[in-house]
């Protein structure tokens, strides 16, 4: 038994909350903001990257993301084919997504 986390939280939520907070605070922005209705582009685009992070690094499905995000599977779908045609035009966009991705910031 390993007795430096929680019994009944998974480590893999555990990650998954720090995501969430890491990219609030790159991008300036609250939990609350993230999971809004907000479309301000700061937001739209935090909100963007977490859906692309936790489908692609957390293999969850995008019905699952959507809950986390408040969103439908179908915006998760548009988020994650907008955040890799950004990755794969913009390198420093990339960067910024590797950065969040892997905690080198």
């Amino acid at each position: 038994m390993n007795y430096w986390v929680a019994p009944d939280v998974s480590r893999e939520k555990l990650n998954k909350e720090k995501v969430i907070l890491r990219v609030c605070k790159f991008y300036d922005i609250t939990v609350e903001e993230l999971l809004s209705k907000s479309r301000l582009m700061n937001v739209v685009e935090a909100r963007s990257v977490l859906a692309y992070i936790l489908h692609i690094k957390f293999g969850l499905s995008t019905t699952e993301t959507g809950k986390l995000i408040n969103r439908d599977h179908s915006t998760v779908t548009h988020f994650k084919n907008k955040i890799q045609g950004y990755i794969q035009f913009d390198e420093e966009f990339a960067n910024k997504v590797k950065k969040l991705q892997y905690n080198y910031y």
